[in-house]
């Protein structure tokens, strides 16, 4: 069974890209969507990078993150922002597979043991190094 080419549309500034990945059989080019080319006015684009930057700031700062910790912050803001939109259409009165609600918690849940749940201090004493080069400064 062949399914149809997802057809993505995304602005950037004045400029609309569409990309358009092939079926999963194998034929064609794969292309990638990245955030880079997404409209980052979208109330879920804002909520996203407010998480993921509060989330960096609790671990000491993005200068501080490791790679893998940089992917996992991304994706607890990614999931957090999808039991965010579960929340507000309970909170509608809509309808939410109860399932995917529960999966989308757990995901929160074990991300954030990876990350950790506790503010890291962030190490702001100056280095042997700069205090040497500001007492040199003064003379």
């Amino acid at each position: 069974m062949a399914t149809e080419p997802l057809q993505v549309e995304a602005n950037k500034g004045r400029r609309r890209v569409r990309l358009i990945t092939s079926s999963p059989n194998g034929r064609g080019k794969v292309q990638l969507l990245t955030r880079d080319q997404l409209d980052r006015r979208t109330v879920a684009h804002k909520q996203f990078e407010a998480i993921a930057e509060g989330i960096a700031r609790d671990l000491g700062g993005e200068g501080n993150l490791s790679t893998i910790e940089h992917h996992l912050v991304e994706a607890f803001a990614g999931a957090a922002v999808t039991v965010n939109d579960f929340n507000a259409r309970l909170l509608l009165g809509g309808k939410v597979d109860v399932l995917e609600h529960a999966q989308a918690i757990s995901i929160l849940v074990r991300i954030a043991t990876r990350l950790g749940l506790k503010r890291v201090a962030k190490d702001v004493t100056p280095t042997l190094g700069s205090l040497l080069r500001h007492d040199g400064g003064e003379r």
